[in-house]
């Protein structure tokens, strides 16, 4: 008798072994890292979004790696957000819509890859001119 239970259970510990290596060969995107983050001004005015993966109006798809630049007050002053990858060229792209008007999507560098290192903040802006920063936001990609 306690030989039959020691065969039950070995074989019910092979079959649970076998459906957990099943399940994470059969499904690899759930171990995808989402290595999206974002950086506001402290009044919470200006807000810059990387995306990693996600909807792209302007080309009305999925896209990897992007940023979105949100205004979320009626002041009269601009945004603009700043981002470097792997400390190379910074970029910058601007939104003057205001409260009411439509985020700006953007993707300066394509496809970001593991290991790739993002930075960027976001400043208010009156005249072209920043007039409220937000911190540097530094990440790490870990899955690109």
């Amino acid at each position: 008798m306690l030989r039959k239970r020691r065969l039950i259970r070995r074989a019910l510990l092979g079959v649970v072994a076998a459906a957990a290596a099943t399940m994470l060969v059969a499904s690899p995107a759930a171990a995808a890292i989402d290595d999206s983050f974002q950086i506001g001004t402290p009044d919470g005015c200006a807000v810059l979004n990387f995306v990693d993966s996600g909807y792209y109006p302007p080309t009305g798809s999925n896209n990897d790696d992007f940023f979105v630049i949100h205004d979320y007050c009626a002041d009269g002053r601009g945004v603009t957000g700043f981002a470097q990858l792997n400390y190379g060229t910074q970029k910058t792209a601007h939104n003057g819509s205001g409260l009411n008007g439509a985020p700006v999507y953007w993707d300066p560098f394509g496809n970001v890859v593991g290991n790739d290192i993002i930075s960027m903040y976001v400043c208010e802006t009156v005249n072209n001119n920043c007039v409220e920063y937000s911190a540097l936001a530094v990440q790490q990609s870990r899955d690109g």
